[in-house]
């Protein structure tokens, strides 16, 4: 079936009375962040890892700003380890591909919002394989962990002795996720470092949590 023949099915059936319009990229960022400063505060930046693009988002100052970056994890999973079965070989062109798009991120934060939908979830099942030393805070009561730049840093070497098909312990309720898991870290470092934050806080928000706003 037509997925425009699904959709209008969907939208006869449940909504027949509403308007339902495509929102843009740039609204979608909007409710992202509307989210994520709701829950930590006005002055953050958030990183939203997609599989085509990665999108930084920085609030300070009454200001937000959007940066998006080309580097999301399927892409740099097709670009640089398509094969499965085998070990990334190729991280160090991965790191110089990403190093292209960071260089001119010249904005700080102390804290780094990493979501979305189930970062939360995938650093504590993470953490029960290895210990990531998650540190004890509480910005809010949904979220009173957060992790630094090294610990992701030693997730990230731990995964590369694996292939993506045998790392599945790593995130056993993530499916696919854990896939192009080292392309979402070694964009999340190197945002990290950029910004130079001191705090980096897994989250499960996403755009819908905005719309709930």
């Amino acid at each position: 079936i037509n997925n425009k023949v699904v959709v209008q099915n969907i939208l006869n059936t449940f909504f027949p009375n509403e308007i339902i319009a495509e929102i843009s990229q740039f609204q979608e960022a909007e409710l992202y962040l509307k989210g994520v400063t709701a829950k930590f505060g006005q002055e953050v930046a958030a990183v939203d890892v997609g599989g085509g693009s990665v999108q930084l988002l920085i609030k300070s100052d009454e200001k937000s700003q959007s940066i998006l970056l080309p580097t999301g994890t399927y892409k740099l999973q097709q670009l640089f380890s398509p094969d499965t079965s085998k070990l990334s070989a190729q991280m160090d062109q991965a790191s110089a591909y990403i190093d292209q798009y960071t260089s001119d991120i010249v904005a700080k934060s102390p804290i780094l919002v990493l979501g979305t939908t189930c970062m939360q979830d995938f650093i504590f099942a993470c953490n029960r394989v290895m210990d990531l030393d998650l540190r004890y805070d509480i910005p809010h009561l949904d979220h009173v962990w957060y992790i630094s730049i090294e610990s992701l840093k030693k997730l990230y070497r731990e995964l590369l002795k694996y292939t993506p098909d045998s790392r599945t312990h790593f995130y056993p309720e993530g499916g696919y996720f854990i896939y192009g898991a080292e392309y979402l870290l070694l964009n999340v470092i190197k945002i990290a470092q950029k910004i130079h934050c001191d705090k980096i806080y897994p989250t499960n928000l996403n755009t819908s949590y905005g719309f709930l706003l």
